[in-house]
């Protein structure tokens, strides 16, 4: 029975992916809505996105909703799907997605992937790797939960000001807040570890990186629409850490949560 992996676009497989695992995976996009227009986000010039959130225009997204998993579902040949998704306290795609199995003509299975951006695109590689194996939906399913387990992000922003406002940190009484600030997405939950006062976002992320135990080979990414700037310390970062793969552009959709010029390491965790 043939399982297809389906996830949303902002952790859609890295262009460096194999192409057998790019194949298993079906990409759900993530609605950006501008002042004048809605536009999925992997029909928009990241730039856009940047420049408006630059001029302090009103941008916002949209997740996928219940019928967008649905036609994803059903638009594939697959016997069977799993669905991955950010983690729940995140956004509302894990509900959204949780309604899908009621309505497929197929079995469906729906994972937490406990993470968010490029941490997610691992799980979702590991999993769409298992699945182009040909293995059966249950053991796609427990690959996918294994990885979760395993994932890991620190980023680095500019400020922590959009995660606070968005209510995905708590700096408490305001310290930090409109300073650079390093933060990790794990198992759920974005916590700042530290606010840099006059330190290098690029060496402060490869020292944190070099100090875990149990790392496996990372990813760098940067925020979409971050510019030339931001692209030149995300591969930076890459050579810090000696990445094997380059790094990677998020959906702009990550840059409206968390503010303009992130640059982070995704990896996970050997078991």
């Amino acid at each position: 029975m043939r399982t297809v992996v389906v996830t949303d676009s902002s952790g859609r497989p890295s262009p460096a992916a194999p192409l057998v695992v790019a194949e298993a995976v079906v990409v759900v996009p993530i609605t950006i809505l501008l002042a004048d227009r809605q536009v999925p986000d992997d029909r928009i010039d990241p730039r856009l996105v940047d420049e408006a959130l630059a001029r302090s225009e009103p941008v916002k997204t949209r997740a996928p909703g219940v019928i967008d998993y649905l036609d994803a579902v059903d638009g594939t040949d697959a016997q069977a799907a799993v669905i991955l998704t950010p983690a729940a306290e995140l956004t509302a795609m894990w509900r959204h997605a949780c309604h899908t199995p009621w309505l497929a003509d197929r079995p469906v299975a729906v994972v937490d992937t406990r993470t968010a951006a490029s941490g997610q695109a691992l799980v979702v590689e590991a999993a769409a790797e298992a699945a182009a194996a040909g293995d059966s939906l249950a053991d796609v399913v427990a690959v996918a939960r294994e990885a979760a387990g395993r994932a890991r992000v620190l980023g680095a922003v500019g400020t922590a000001e959009p995660l606070v406002a968005a209510g995905m940190v708590d700096l408490g009484r305001g310290q930090g807040r409109g300073r650079p600030t390093i933060f990790e997405a794990r198992q759920g939950m974005i916590e700042p570890l530290r606010v840099l006062d006059g330190e290098d976002p690029v060496t402060a992320l490869a020292d944190l990186y070099a100090r875990e135990q149990r790392a496996g080979s990372p990813v760098a990414f940067t925020g979409a629409g971050g510019g030339r700037g931001v692209q030149a310390m995300a591969e930076r970062l890459a050579a810090l850490v000696d990445s094997d793969r380059p790094p990677e552009v998020c959906s702009p959709a990550m840059t409206i949560y968390t503010g303009r010029g992130v640059i982070g390491i995704a990896w996970l965790d050997r078991a």
